[in-house]
């Protein structure tokens, strides 16, 4: 059954208009047609249940028809990803938010080489929300410099950084509250390396003697929490 995040409140009997982007989606690719059913969610109410209905021959809405979930939030990991070329970045916006990240914030670092659009990175969490079934969407914030994200880093959640060449090969941190750090292409600089290791509780995470690319390592670090979260 498709699946559609949308702005609106969302309430019982509530009719809420498709825009242009949203109605071909389901006409022209999902094939909906009059009356069949689908699901919306807002990240707020919970997923719900509406019936699609043509308003005009290039225009639909739906009417909304029953509650079925409550409302859940993901309470998973925070990924500090340094900005990487804009398919790659897609990519691990994409993967993260399937793997149940909570929070993405990108990262400027010193071998930093490419910019970003938290915009779009939103609509990319959004897709991938509405395709793994999430009912909420993971926040995106706007880039900050290593510095200033250690610098205003939780104390009650764990910090872990990924190194290629030396740190615990063991997933060293509590898998309740833990912020991973990614590093760009070319990994972070020497002094970056200082940084963390000045940053109390900050601890290192080796993935294997393999140099991983910087999206691949995303996902091992993400699913590596994914395992021992059970």
């Amino acid at each position: 059954m498709p699946r559609l995040f949308l702005e609106s409140p969302l309430f019982e009997t509530a009719e809420i208009l498709l825009d242009e982007k949203q109605f071909h989606y389901l006409v022209h690719v999902m094939r909906l047609k009059e009356g069949d059913v689908f699901e919306v969610f807002n990240g707020k109410e919970g997923l719900w249940q509406g019936e699609f209905h043509f308003t005009s021959k290039k225009k639909g809405a739906f009417v909304l028809q029953k509650q079925i979930s409550e409302q859940t939030f993901e309470k998973g990991a925070w990924l500090y990803a340094s900005i990487i070329k804009k398919d790659q970045m897609d990519w691990v916006v994409q993967k993260a938010t399937e793997l149940g990240v909570q929070k993405i914030i990108p990262l400027i670092t010193e071998y930093t080489n490419a910019k970003t659009n938290v915009a779009h990175l939103r609509k990319i969490a959004i897709e991938a929300s509405e395709q793994c079934e999430r009912l909420d969407i993971p926040e995106i914030k706007e880039p900050l410099k290593l510095k200033e994200a250690l610098a205003c880093f939780p104390k009650d959640r764990s910090l872990c950084y990924l190194s290629e060449r030396e740190g615990d090969k063991k997933f060293p941190v509590s898998p309740q509250k833990v912020g991973f750090f990614i590093g760009p292409e070319g990994g972070f600089s020497k002094e970056e390396f200082s940084l963390f290791k000045q940053k109390e509780g900050a601890c290192s995470l080796h993935l294997g003697h393999r140099i991983l690319r910087a999206e691949t390592a995303s996902v091992v670090a993400l699913s590596l929490w994914n395992f021992s979260s059970k």
